[in-house]
């Protein structure tokens, strides 16, 4: 069985965790593997990718990646702008810290999951993620970081 998931993440410009912060259980697995890529300066940590691989013995892996598209200085080639046009055409018009924002940033966090553990691990990496930014997963109601914890963490 493999678990897919992808959830949407906007919110302001604000500079990324630390790499090691995102589906942690993975960095701690016997075999594993990461990537990024990164851009900017390092005190902005405005980096655009995210790969992580967590191998198990019978060849089944999990897979985390995430992809960041941001309004001003910089971009990604994963498909993301569209979440920017559709803020800009009154999406989200409910959403303050949205429609004020200066630099309004798109993630996608995925996951491709082995096992359930690990995809509860994804679940709270996406709350982390939307804690640390205050930002909405857009495509799963429009929860904030509480919303989304409550739904589907707890």
């Amino acid at each position: 069985m493999k678990i897919y998931s992808e959830i949407i993440v906007l919110y302001e410009h604000v500079a990324m965790p630390g790499e090691d912060d995102f589906c942690p259980a993975f960095w701690q697995a016997e075999e594993f593997d990461s990537e990024g890529d990164f851009y900017g300066d390092d005190e902005a940590r405005d980096w655009t990718t995210l790969k992580l691989s967590k191998h198990y013995a019978n060849g089944r892996n999990s897979d985390f990646h995430l992809y960041v598209h941001r309004e001003k200085g910089g971009d990604t080639t994963h498909e993301l702008a569209r979440y920017i046009q559709y803020r800009n055409e009154g999406m989200y018009k409910d959403k303050k810290n949205l429609q004020e924002a200066r630099n309004l940033c798109v993630a996608a966090l995925e996951i491709r999951a082995a096992s359930l553990e690990d995809y509860r691990e994804f679940l709270r990496t996406v709350h982390f993620f939307l804690e640390h930014t205050g930002g909405i997963a857009a495509n799963v109601g429009g929860f904030d970081a509480w919303d989304f914890k409550t739904e589907f963490v707890d």
